[in-house]
């Protein structure tokens, strides 16, 4: 599980994301590897509820392997990946110099809590796509048919409308 990162996309749900679309992980060129996306909720320290998963899902060696789902989130949920027992040298994270990773060897049932152990220097083997509340993809439709568009004038009004409209 990721809390935090020093750069780049962070592993906790932002305030208004409301559901996990799609996760990615890339698998090494073991064959059989086995993982899950896991979600977990804070309470206490290191201490964590599991708050849902998808899968298990066998992968495709040496790809990256993405998975469509359809996950509630809540605001400061955090990502997390889970090595079904038995996958030969799932490749759970990845170095990344001052990351802190957290690490907890059971596969723990939804709902349940667990307690984890703090590993630095790693980041978490995975990724996900997060609808947010309120993105509805109205005004990228719009900006699209604008393009079909003729004139330049009637271009440029086209736009302006549409970027009232919702995300």
């Amino acid at each position: 599980m990721q809390p935090t990162v020093t750069s780049g996309a962070p592993y906790v749900v932002p305030p208004t994301g409301v559901k996990i679309t799609s996760w990615s992980t890339q698998a090494n060129d073991q064959p059989n590897q086995r993982v899950k996306l896991k979600v977990y909720r804070p309470l206490a320290g290191l201490s964590y509820q599991v708050v849902g998963h998808d899968g298990p899902f066998t992968l495709t060696p040496s790809e990256v392997n993405t998975f469509a789902t359809n996950l509630a989130v809540q605001r400061g949920d955090v990502l997390g990946l889970g090595v079904t027992a038995g996958s030969p040298n799932v490749s759970c994270a990845f170095t990344a110099p001052g990351d802190q990773y957290f690490l907890n060897g059971s596969d723990t049932a939804d709902g349940s809590s667990v307690t984890f152990t703090s590993g630095l220097n790693l980041r978490a083997n995975i990724s996900a796509q997060v609808e947010l509340q309120g993105a509805t993809g109205q005004r990228a439709a719009a900006l699209k048919k604008c393009k079909k568009k003729h004139s330049h004038k009637a271009k440029k009004k086209c736009k302006k409308k549409a970027k009232k409209l919702p995300v």
